[in-house]
């Protein structure tokens, strides 16, 4: 009873709840009661922000799955984002090769195979390997960009070769955004154009006046 109202809870968003009815629940549970109460307890611990406890939980669900390959995707995904959240990059990236590992074999469902790959990428940008964040952004545009918004995802690739100053890289990425979901994106991106353009005009300026040199 305390493991069901727990589920309740956790889809009513009462977390306080949950830990109060996980830690009411018996012993005795069976081999998939386990792995829910287990479930249950990393998520909402991931949700309270105490990440090595939900840490805890996925690794207990992951030898739960022993054996049941099909299984381990998503907690395997929820370790690489909990490590990318306390910067362990390269415990992150141990896991996701994991998944990649998995999706060669054909064992992870497309939606978590695009997080996946979406994860991928922000613990590159955090270990500043940036060319290959936007290659893996680009490899997940090209997988799934026809079948689900991939707005956020195509203006970030375009902002890091902005950043970087590839203004025409990015300027051929962001011409990808349309559609409903991409005109928030769309507005940022040429935002953006137009500040490099300003920038351009401003320095071709200050270079014709010789006088406004020391302004450089």
């Amino acid at each position: 009873m305390n493991l069901r109202l727990a589920a309740v809870s956790l889809q009513e968003k009462q977390y306080q709840n949950v830990v109060s009815y996980l830690k009411n629940v018996k012993s005795d549970l069976n081999e998939a009661e386990q792995v829910e109460k287990t479930q249950i307890a990393a998520q909402v611990s991931t949700i309270l922000g105490n990440y090595d406890q939900a840490i805890t939980n996925y690794k207990q669900l992951v030898s739960s799955f022993n054996g049941k390959s099909e299984m381990l995707a998503r907690p395997y995904l929820a370790l690489a984002d909990l490590s990318l959240k306390k910067n362990q990059l390269n415990e992150a990236e141990d896991y996701i090769a994991q998944l990649e590992k998995m999706n060669q074999e054909k064992k992870v469902d497309d939606d978590i195979w695009a997080s996946a790959l979406e994860t991928k990428a922000q613990v590159q940008l955090q270990k500043g390997q940036k060319v290959a964040a936007v290659e893996t952004l680009v490899n997940l545009l090209d997988q799934y960009e026809n079948d689900r918004p991939m707005s956020s995802v195509r203006y970030q690739a375009g902002q890091i070769l902005f950043e970087e100053g590839d203004v025409k890289g990015a300027e051929k990425l962001w011409a990808g955004l349309s559609g409903e979901s991409g005109q928030f994106y769309k507005k940022l991106a040429d935002e953006k154009m137009k500040q490099a353009e300003w920038s351009d005009s401003y320095k071709k300026y200050i270079d014709r006046i010789p006088a406004a040199q020391s302004l450089k």
